[in-house]
């Protein structure tokens, strides 16, 4: 800045030393506002031009960016937080259908959901006479709890497809004697005795 000011008063003495020799070439004194005045026209600084329509445009168009750009943010932090709400909720609903599942009580039986097959009692370790007995006997020794890992459970060694075809849930090695006793003679009101091929003959 201080070069710039000594550069400035240099200037404004050359050119008051060349207004002084020309005015006394020409025999007329201008004075010292003269040269004040052709200083001051000599060191005026170049006018900046205003801003024309092509900048109001570029300024219009920049601001216009920004706005696109701020609302393409606001946008994917919404899809975001969504997506996230989305797997939490997908998450909870696993965990409760889980918690649920590990919590729910054994299936109950009851004999009075099923009626008796034609032929045969119902209720009692020995019930269903003596041909379902001898089954039972020669099928699991008559235990009805029978639970060997072989695919057969219970006193009459029921396969689960067997099983719920007849209209059980859960485990037959699970169920009460009663409710056995009632499977074996739908069983076999059904199918035969040939549904046990050497116990049943």
């Amino acid at each position: 800045m201080r070069s710039f000011r000594l550069l400035a008063l240099a200037s404004l003495a050359a050119v008051t030393a060349a207004s002084a020799a020309a005015a006394a070439t020409s025999g007329t004194d201008t004075g010292p506002l003269a040269h004040a005045s052709l200083a001051r026209a000599t060191l005026a600084p170049d006018p900046v031009p205003e801003p024309g329509p092509a900048y109001g445009l570029a300024a219009g168009a920049r601001r216009a960016l920004e706005v696109r750009r701020q609302a393409e943010f606001e946008l994917w932090v919404f899809t975001s937080l969504l997506a996230e709400a989305q797997r939490q909720a997908a998450f909870a609903a696993w965990v409760g259908t889980a918690s649920q599942q590990a919590g729910s009580p054994a299936p109950s039986y009851s004999a009075s959901r099923h009626q008796p097959a034609p032929g045969g009692g119902g209720g009692g370790g020995g019930g269903g006479g003596d041909r379902f007995a001898q089954i039972r006997q020669c099928e699991s020794g008559g235990n009805y709890s029978t639970n060997t890992g072989n695919g057969y459970y219970g006193a009459y060694q029921f396969s689960l497809s067997t099983w719920r075809s007849l209209g059980y849930s859960g485990l037959p090695s699970d169920a009460p004697p009663s409710v056995q006793d009632q499977a074996a003679q739908q069983l076999a009101a059904r199918s035969g005795f040939g549904q046990w091929p050497v116990c049943g003959r």
